[in-house]
C-alpha cells in the first residue's frame, strides 16, 4: 500500500510546492489540470490562483494568444471543471471561438492531439448542438489512424483515446489493419512496464500519458470538480471600497447641507413674509381702532354738547317762566 501511495504523495508535494516554470498560458492550464487530477485546489495551491491566471487572459472573445487555439481548448477543459458552466458568457464565447477554428477536414491545427483535446473540451458543454462538428472531427481521427493502431507516438495516441472515450466509444473498436490503439500501447511497453524510450524524461511522460489512456477516463472525468470560491476581499480591495464609501458619504453630507441651507432660507423668507403680513394687518387694525375711537370721541363730544344745550334750554325756559311770574330776582 505504501509503495502505491508514496509516489502519489511525492507528486502531490511537488505540484503544491513548485511554481510554474514557463510563462505561457498553456503552462498554467496544464498545471491546473494536473492539480485537479490530484485533487488539489487550482484556486489556491502554492499561494497561486491558476484559474485567475486563465480568466485574466480572456479578451472578451478568447483566451491568450488570438492566433492560437490550444490555449482556448485547455482553458475550456479546466474552467468547466472549476465551477464554470455553459451559461457563463466566458464559456459561451470560448466555445464559439474554438468552433470557428475547426478546419474543413474536421481537425484543429491539422493535429490529432489538438483535435482530440478539442473534442473533450467542447462535448461536455455543447454536445447536442455540435453533432456535425464532432462527426467531422471523428472522421479526421479515423483517417489519420496508422496501420499499427496508433497515431504517430504514444502521447498523441493517448490523447486520441481520450477523444474516443469522450465520444462514448471504445478504443478497442477502432481497428486499423487488425490493430487497435491498445495493441499499439502493448507493442510499445517495455519489460519494466514503462513505455519504451531511450530518453528517461520522455519515458516518464509517455508512460504517464499511457496510464491516462488506460484509465478509461477522459480528462473531464479524471479531474476533480471544484466550485467557484466566494469572492474574497483583499486588503487592497477593501481600502478601495472604503475610499469609495467615504466619497459617497461626503457627497451625501454635502447634499444634506445644501438641502438644509435651502430649507432654512425658505423658512426665513416665509417668516419674513408672515411678519410683514402681520404688521400690515396690525397696522390696518390700529387704523381702524383709531378711526373708531375718533368716531366714538366725536360722538361723545357731540352728545355732551347736545346735553349741555338741552340743559341750557331747560334753564332758560324755566327762568323765563319765573321771570314772567315773579320777575327777575
Amino acid at each position: 500500500k505504501n509503495q502505491k501511495t508514496e509516489p502519489i504523495i511525492k507528486l502531490t508535494k511537488y505540484l503544491s510546492e513548485n511554481e510554474v516554470s514557463g510563462g505561457f498560458l498553456t503552462d498554467y492550464e496544464r498545471r491546473a489540470m494536473a492539480l485537479m487530477a490530484m485533487g488539489l485546489n487550482p484556486y489556491n495551491t502554492n499561494y497561486e490562483n491558476y484559474i485567475k491566471k486563465i480568466t485574466d487572459s480572456f479578451d472578451g472573445k478568447q483566451f491568450g494568444n488570438v492566433q492560437e487555439d490550444n490555449d482556448d481548448i485547455f482553458a475550456l477543459i479546466v474552467l468547466q471543471n472549476a465551477g464554470f458552466t455553459q451559461t457563463d458568457k466566458m464559456i459561451i464565447d470560448d466555445i464559439a471561438f474554438i468552433l470557428s477554428k475547426q478546419k474543413e477536414n474536421g481537425s484543429w491545427d491539422e493535429s490529432v492531439d489538438m483535435t482530440s483535446a478539442a473534442i473533450q473540451a467542447i462535448i461536455a458543454t455543447a454536445g447536442e448542438n455540435i453533432e456535425n462538428e464532432l462527426a467531422k472531427a471523428k472522421e479526421f481521427l479515423k483517417d489519420n489512424q496508422e496501420d499499427n493502431g496508433g497515431w504517430g507516438n504514444v502521447s498523441s495516441t493517448a490523447w486520441v483515446i481520450g477523444g474516443i472515450l469522450a465520444l462514448s466509444e471504445k478504443p478497442e473498436d477502432w481497428e486499423k489493419d487488425d490493430n487497435t490503439p491498445l495493441d499499439y500501447f502493448a507493442k510499445n511497453q517495455g519489460s519494466d512496464g514503462g513505455i519504451k524510450n531511450d530518453n528517461a524524461q520522455n519515458k516518464i511522460w509517455e508512460t504517464a500519458y499511457a496510464l491516462t489512456a488506460f484509465s478509461g477516463k477522459t480528462w473531464n472525468q479524471i479531474m476533480q470538480k471544484f466550485e467557484k470560491p466566494k469572492e474574497e476581499i483583499t486588503l487592497e480591495k477593501r481600502e478601495q471600497l472604503e475610499e469609495k464609501l467615504e466619497k459617497i458619504l461626503a457627497l451625501l453630507e454635502e447634499k444634506k447641507t445644501t438641502e438644509n441651507k435651502t430649507l432654512k432660507l425658505a423658512a426665513a423668507k416665509n417668516i419674513a413674509s408672515n411678519t410683514e403680513t402681520t404688521r400690515t394687518l396690525e397696522g390696518k387694525n390700529e387704523t381702524e381702532k383709531m378711526k373708531n375711537s375718533a368716531k366714538q370721541n366725536t360722538a361723545t363730544i357731540i352728545n355732551s354738547l347736545g346735553e349741555s344745550d338741552a340743559g341750557t334750554k331747560k334753564i332758560g325756559w324755566f327762568r323765563k317762566l319765573l321771570n314772567e311770574i315773579f320777575g327777575n330776582f
